[in-house]
């Protein structure tokens, strides 16, 4: 048992009111950050604060011996502050209501969050929804590594695993938030979130607070005040209702596992009285994952029913763009790949460009599986795909053209084509899917000026670009001098990546050094990091990597 757990049993056993004091201090700055990242308010993050830790002590005795008490209260904390966020919007509405009906409008521009040039403020509003997402274990291990320190062979030690395997599982963890983020827009690395995350998840909570909290919630919340109780009602029906969800999610994984009938199967998806177009209409545009799971519980039936809805008639674009979205998600799992016939075919008649492109990127996720009869019947649209007016059409063609090795003659010459897109994001994905598909003759092309040429695009192709040109690390005479001008960038998402990209190129980067060194004072710790991990890398004249 961890020691946290067994602070918690002195508490729960023999009222210990030191050893709860001692959970409330060692975890307060944790609980408090994630609160105050979830509701930004300071005051309210203090109330939320509180209570979580009054639904602790009233659970003190109910915890499982292999809880990891950190991402219990991480989670816990994202409930109680979820609820408080919904009562915000309910009191907010009502005081909106007393006044003039247009004054809806101007709330809402108050409230939209102001757009941020550094990395932290654009992983901050995304990393608790994120972390949501993942697994028990993924969520545990990145908790006890970047918010608590812990090394490897503690987390190992909590989590019943050998040290590599916890190695494993928070670099696995790090890649599934690297792929949510990348999904909305946010173009990282992992080593640049894992940066980020562990400089700035923790914020000290207020002088004081921890001893008051420690008063309220060992009465369990006698003397709280009322906002606060209601914030502990609400965040325990929460959870409550996320562990019932749970329960369904597993029993149709097991009728659907033992085989039992389609017909038992179809109740367990009907629960909460859902007809297939309440299901259909029910799809938020690029949901969160907590979307993806509950339609994977319906296995091969939810598919199909996506698929139906990609058959809707042609003016009821808004179904099949959702229902498109859905499937992009869901393209990497193995019960997706039922919808490849069905989806080549819709993608053969589907007029509308917009839903054209989501469908073609379902096929990132299964393409590398795919049989080669699928491959073929594909083929033909993707090379149709390539003539589109819409960029995101072209994109997505692409990514998977560069999986057919065995039509380079056709392939090549449309990717050496799009090196010339209007498109930057275009031209980028051309320069990738040349290196994957022809690594050995890339030379042919002039890869390098391209990428160079898509820097002057900071809004968009220019991160990526900077990452790509540290991807291929050749033609140093050019991409070092890029890279040392992307590393003066006002954003620090760009000034992460290309002091990366620049170690990629070891001995052959010492142009950089100077600008490298200077970027050992960058405000950004992240950049400061990297600077110093790509210096090490050139003057120890490692060969490129």
């Amino acid at each position: 048992m961890n020691d946290d757990l067994t602070l918690l049993r002195d508490y729960a056993r023999n009222h210990s009111e030191a050893a709860f004091a001692a959970l409330v201090a060692r975890h307060v700055n944790l609980v408090y950050s994630v609160a105050r990242r979830q509701v930004g308010d300071p005051h309210l993050a203090e109330e939320i604060t509180q209570a979580v830790f009054i639904i602790l002590a009233r659970k003190a005795d109910s915890l499982g011996d292999k809880t990891i008490l950190s991402g219990w209260l991480c989670r816990t904390a994202r409930y109680a502050s979820a609820n408080a966020q919904t009562l915000q919007r309910r009191r907010q509405n009502r005081e909106q209501e007393a006044y003039m009906q247009n004054s809806l409008t101007g709330e809402g521009d108050a409230l939209a969050p102001q757009i941020q040039e550094e990395t932290w403020q654009q992983i901050s509003p995304l990393l608790d929804g994120a972390l949501e997402k993942l697994g028990r274990k993924d969520h545990d291990a990145l908790v006890l590594r970047f918010f608590e320190n812990k090394t490897f062979a503690e987390i190992g030690a909590a989590l019943g695993a050998s040290e590599d395997a916890a190695k494993m599982r928070v670099q696995r963890a790090l890649e599934k938030l690297h792929w949510f983020f990348n999904r909305r827009g946010l173009s990282s690395t992992t080593a640049i979130i894992a940066g980020e995350i562990s400089a700035h998840s923790l914020q000290v909570a207020p002088a004081g607070l921890a001893a008051t909290i420690s008063t309220v919630a060992i009465a369990k919340g006698a003397a709280a005040g009322g906002s606060t109780l209601t914030l502990v009602k609400g965040a325990l029906k929460i959870m409550a209702w996320t562990k019932a969800k749970l329960a369904i999610v597993v029993v149709s994984g097991l009728i659907m596992a033992t085989g039992v009938s389609v017909v038992v199967v179809e109740k367990a998806s009907l629960i909460q009285g859902k007809t297939e177009s309440e299901w259909i209409k029910s799809i938020v545009y690029f949901g969160d994952d907590n979307q993806t799971k509950l339609w994977r519980s319906l296995g091969p039936k939810g598919i199909q029913m996506l698929v139906r809805a990609l058959k809707s008639p042609p003016n009821d674009r808004d179904t099949r763009m959702r229902a498109a979205s859905l499937l992009d998600q869901l393209g990497r799992y193995d019960n997706a790949k039922s919808a490849i016939p069905e989806l080549i075919k819709l993608i053969q008649t589907e007029k509308i460009d917009s839903v054209r492109g989501i469908e073609l990127g379902f096929f990132e996720g299964p393409i590398e599986s795919m049989s080669e009869k699928d491959k073929a019947a594909l083929f033909p649209e993707l090379l149709r795909a390539m003539e589109s007016e819409d960029s995101s059409v072209r994109n997505n063609a692409l990514v998977a053209l560069q999986y057919y090795p065995k039509q380079t003659d056709t392939v090549i010459p449309l990717m050496v084509k799009s090196l010339k897109d209007s498109n930057l994001d275009v031209r980028v994905m051309a320069v990738k899917a040349l290196s994957k598909i022809d690594p050995q003759n890339t030379s042919k092309s002039d890869l390098v000026p391209v990428l160079i040429g898509c820097l002057a695009d900071t809004e968009g192709a220019a991160n990526e670009a900077v990452r790509t040109l540290g991807e291929l690390h050749r033609d140093a005479n050019l991409a070092v001098p890029a890279l040392i001008r992307s590393l003066q960038s006002e954003k620090a998402y760009i000034r992460n990546n290309s002091a990366a990209a620049l170690g990629r190129f070891g001995g052959q980067a010492r142009p950089a050094i100077p600008a490298l060194e200077k970027a050992l004072n960058d405000s950004d710790p992240t950049v400061r990091r990297l600077a110093a991990d790509s210096l090490k890398r050139i003057n120890s004249g490692a060969l490129p990597k």
